[in-house]
């Protein structure tokens, strides 16, 4: 969403989200999700209409 609002000439302001139940333990996130947003970031690059 960034990139597109970007590439449209507006502006984003990113805010952290803070999980506190997620401050210490293991990462839940498989490298199948990694590699899905991966794909998704290059999706918006080269494919994304904006």
């Amino acid at each position: 969403m960034k990139y597109r609002l970007v590439r449209a000439g507006r502006r984003a302001q990113e805010l952290p989200i803070v999980f506190p139940d997620r401050e210490r333990g293991a990462s839940k996130m498989t490298p199948a999700i990694a590699l899905e947003a991966v794909g998704l970031c290059l999706r918006l690059r080269f494919l994304g209409r904006s």
